[in-house]
């Protein structure tokens, strides 16, 4: 359901490594405090779920390890979605129904994505540092793997301690046209390609980063294009940082860590959350406007930094926006204080405005084993 009211309830699922999968009714015309009720807990998401992706009806889960007994893999888990709406169109029941689980074949496994035409899934483990594709059936079935690619690293990264002693893709996702697949590396410091213009932004973890990049080459629509001699050309257009107007790039300390990052429906505005781990102070979203490829020097860049904003929490891994047409809403989840935080979004000015209502999933989790990894708006 896309609500068409500001005031029309919705439903999230969230990723809670303590208890499993957790869905959520807000409503928005509720008072701060009482807006948020959980509606479902799923414990068949096995252990520690990592991500979610939500395809229509269907919900893929991916958990970071322990499979099963015999495999030590994190697993992939596919699910239908039941729901039931009243005759004013708010959800009144809301579930999960598990459909099948296969391995991920890999440890730590930290997202999913599903090709354009809903027929194969991707799956990258950062500790296992594997990329798996597994065929989708019309049902929602995850097949068992059709490919694997293991990644090695031999030389290790500039990073702090051991963050970068190993290859750690973080993300594998389909682009646009569906005949390429990407695969940032956080360990190799690589962007791995698998075999009208599209831009792609590269969150830099360590360095506290935004690269842009421009991608000629790819058809950016629905239709299926026949292409015999598909070409991909990438060019990189700018590098900004996100932890501060005309900051520089971090020093590999691992102690600032960027992470996620979103765009708006309407291509103004860019968003991504930041990471501070030296300290318990309150961590923040980095926001900036999107503008056209600038033609000149004297132009501003295709991205413009505008502000930061509190997430309220510490350690926002994940962070989402609501699926209405103006993103009037972003849920962040903040690992360490155990917490997700509703927040209102101006469509108009790209900011965040004050807390719509939070709700806590427990104390201050230091070692990041219990709180919230992903959020999705249903």
């Amino acid at each position: 359901m896309h609500p068409s009211s500001s005031l029309t309830p919705r439903v999230l699922c969230v990723a809670l490594q303590s208890r499993g999968l957790l869905t959520l009714r807000f409503d928005p015309s509720k008072n701060a405090l009482s807006s948020i009720t959980i509606l479902d807990t799923n414990t068949k998401a096995g252990f520690k779920p990592g991500w979610l992706h939500l395809r229509g009806n269907k919900l893929d889960s991916m958990s970071r390890e322990e499979f099963s007994v015999n495999d030590t893999s994190g697993g992939l888990f596919s699910f239908s979605v039941r729901s039931a709406y009243n005759h004013g169109s708010q959800p009144t029941e809301y579930g999960l129904d598990l459909i099948n689980s296969v391995s991920s074949n890999g440890q730590g496994g930290v997202f999913v994505d599903v090709s354009r035409d809903g027929h194969s899934l991707t799956a990258a483990n950062i500790d296992g540092s594997t990329v798996s594709i597994h065929p989708l059936s019309h049902n929602g079935t995850i097949g068992q793997a059709t490919y694997i690619y293991h990644y090695s690293l031999t030389t290790p990264g500039p990073g702090a301690g051991d963050s970068q002693t190993q290859s750690n893709p973080h993300e594998a996702f389909f682009e646009p046209s569906g005949q390429f697949m990407f695969s940032p590396d956080r360990g190799a410091d690589l962007l791995r390609v698998i075999d009208t213009r599209t831009y792609m932004y590269l969150v830099s973890e360590i360095d506290n980063t935004v690269h842009v990049f421009a991608l000629d080459g790819l058809v950016n629509d629905v239709k299926k294009q026949e292409r015999h001699e598909p070409q991909l050309k990438t060019t990189f257009k700018q590098l900004i940082s996100t932890v501060g107007l005309a900051a520089n790039r971090t020093a590999p300390a691992n102690d600032l860590l960027a992470s996620e990052v979103a765009i708006s429906n309407d291509g103004r505005f860019c968003y991504v959350s930041n990471r501070d781990t030296t300290t318990l102070s309150l961590d923040n979203i980095a926001m900036f406007s999107v503008h056209p490829d600038p033609s000149s020097q004297t132009e501003p860049g295709h991205l413009v930094y505008l502000g930061h904003n509190s997430t309220y929490g510490k350690i926002p891994k994940h962070f989402n926006l609501s699926n209405d047409h103006e993103n009037r809403y972003l849920a962040v989840g903040n690992e360490v204080s155990q917490s997700l935080v509703i927040l209102e979004r101006d469509h108009q000015s790209g900011f965040l405005s004050g807390v719509k209502d939070n709700i806590s999933f427990g104390k201050l989790d230091i070692g990041q084993n219990l709180g919230p990894t992903a959020v999705v708006w249903g």
